[in-house]
């Protein structure tokens, strides 16, 4: 998807993760878990909403471990439309790591597609709840595709050509979702300087 088309939410998204890699390369951030990049790109949006005009600020707002009405499986995190406790979903964000700097790619597949199941259940049970009246059906219209997050612990000066090759591809082969991954992501690349 070129930068043109690239809609205010998934703008936000790749400043924060932009955001997570200059913290990264700087040393500010030195995460050891899942949990540590997941707070951190909560924090990267919610100081990254500050320097975007077209986000409104009282409207949008993200979420960590969000759940959707009739299942216990949650969303690591979600940008959602409103400040209420009922706001609606606009995008959904799965996050993988690993410790290394490198895993074999069959491994990087493996992890990313278990995600990429999780989140077109996650679409499923969105359209589910609209047809059964839990969810408003212009719900549908705004939610955008989800993306995963694979970060990389141990990749000190960024991920290896070849595995920044093999994401790249495997992007361009899934269908209805979004992959991003760093440190270093030649994406950086598709909006320029500033997404």
């Amino acid at each position: 998807m070129t930068s043109e088309r690239r809609n205010k939410y998934e703008r936000w998204l790749v400043r924060s993760f932009k955001k997570i890699d200059e913290d990264y390369f700087s040393l500010d951030f030195q995460p050891r878990d899942e949990s540590d990049i997941k707070c951190h790109l909560y924090h990267a949006l919610l100081l990254t909403k500050e320097d975007d005009n077209l986000i409104n600020k009282n409207r949008y707002r993200p979420t960590t471990e969000y759940s959707l009405p009739g299942t216990q499986k949650k969303v690591d995190v979600v940008l959602l439309s409103g400040m209420e406790p009922d706001s609606q979903p606009r995008l959904f964000v799965e996050i993988k790591e690993t410790k290394s700097g490198y895993l074999p790619v069959k491994e990087i597949r493996k992890r990313i597609l278990s995600d990429y199941k999780k989140l077109e259940n996650q679409l499923k049970i969105v359209n589910d709840n609209v047809n059964v009246g839990k969810i408003p059906k212009y719900v549908l219209d705004w939610i955008r595709e989800p993306w995963i997050y694979f970060f990389f612990r141990g990749a000190k000066n960024g991920v290896s050509v070849k595995i920044d090759q093999a994401l790249f591809d495997l992007n361009n082969e899934l269908n209805g979702v979004e992959l991003w991954w760093g440190p270093g992501c030649r994406r950086f690349q598709e909006y320029g300087s500033t997404p």
